[in-house]
């Protein structure tokens, strides 16, 4: 009897030591599940959306898989990047890790720009010398009316990344790359475009528009040096400072992040943000362009660039939030001053217009 006590006992013993020892599948799924996000569920037409994959808290967005239910209404990239074709609902499905999750978006028809009509009175010479009076409308339109800074500077960067993203398309493989040896650092981005390499770095969108808008001149540049200052303005040859002094306001950004600035409410559109080895600007409605290591971008070791990481450019447009520049701290602001006018801004099909 003592003896069946005994090995009831040792059974329960090992019994409940298997059991402790064995892993808890629930917490451990609990402690990294899949979780999918998306910055817009509703979309117009040609506009975009990023999906943003988590496993845990590890950000596994690029290594997830993606699939469209309508590629008619809307594509998504291997990288998962949403394009809007059509109007009309559609789903993305999200796998990682034997995981699937779901997105469901409303892509809707582009909205109307609105016309202002007011009527207008135009006199006609018959031929017998009377004059005619008809009633005639006379259409408004905001292509009429001259550019302020901030918001030629958008216009050029929104055609800068619509070249980018039409060439991606097509294969092409625009690169990250600091040297001339691979893409041509000065100038305007035209002549970047003529080079046998494309692409750019964090400071390019930035100076091709201020070259672009008379800002500053074609074979001068800027960006935020290790030190966070303004190169060619505080350090260096100091060749934008006089530009700069005429056409832009200098705000210190005291160090704090740019995400801070934000809910502050003291950066605006067109801003372009400066702080250590860094520069972008900020688009509005919570996007920036963002042209360096900060874009949405993915290693490809067969081109040739001066980038150990070997970036290749997918877009230059991202929103802020949950990225390194939200956290990015701020040294200075460039904000264009309202008494610059610019000379010159982009058309959507890239002509140079005058800002009459």
């Amino acid at each position: 009897m003592r003896r069946t006590k005994k090995q009831i006992l040792m059974i329960m013993t090992i019994v409940i030591a298997v059991i402790t020892m064995m892993p808890n599948t629930a917490e451990a799924a609990s402690k990294n599940p899949v979780t999918v996000s998306v910055n817009a569920k509703k979309l117009a037409v040609k506009k975009s959306a990023q999906l943003k994959v988590k496993y845990g808290k590890k950000n596994v967005t690029k290594k997830a898989k993606y699939k469209t239910s309508s590629k008619k209404i809307a594509t998504v990239s291997k990288y998962g990047k949403i394009v809007a074709k059509k109007a009309g609902k559609v789903t993305i499905t999200v796998k990682y890790k034997n995981k699937t999750r779901k997105v469901k978006l409303t892509i809707v028809k582009p909205p109307v720009k609105k016309q202002k009509i007011t009527s207008s009175v135009i006199k006609i010479t018959a031929d017998k010398g009377t004059h005619v009076q008809i009633s005639d409308p006379k259409i408004v339109v905001n292509a009429m009316k001259r550019l302020t800074g901030p918001e030629a500077l958008i216009a050029c960067g929104n055609y800068y990344n619509s070249v980018l993203e039409k060439a991606t398309a097509k294969g092409e493989k625009w690169v990250y790359s600091n040297s001339n040896k691979y893409v041509l650092q000065g100038g305007t981005f035209d002549q970047m475009l003529k080079g046998k390499l494309r692409g750019g770095n964090c400071g390019s969108i930035a100076n091709w528009a201020f070259r672009d808008m008379g800002v500053i001149s074609s074979n001068h540049g800027f960006y935020g040096d290790s030190t966070g200052s303004i190169r060619h303005y505080h350090t260096g040859t100091l060749t934008v400072k006089e530009e700069f002094d005429k056409n832009c306001i200098i705000i210190n950004g005291n160090k704090k992040s740019f995400g801070t600035l934000m809910k502050e409410g003291k950066i605006k559109t067109g801003d372009v943000i400066i702080g250590k080895s860094h520069t972008f600007i900020y688009r509005g409605n919570g996007t920036v362009f963002a042209s360096g290591h900060d874009a949405i971008w993915h290693t490809d070791k067969s081109v040739e660039t001066d980038d150990p990481k070997k970036a290749v450019f997918e877009t230059w447009v991202r929103t802020y939030q949950g990225t390194s520049n939200e956290r990015f701290k701020v040294y200075y602001i460039i904000r264009l001053k309202n008494s610059f006018v610019p000379e010159y801004y982009r058309s959507k099909n890239g002509k140079l217009v005058k800002n009459k």
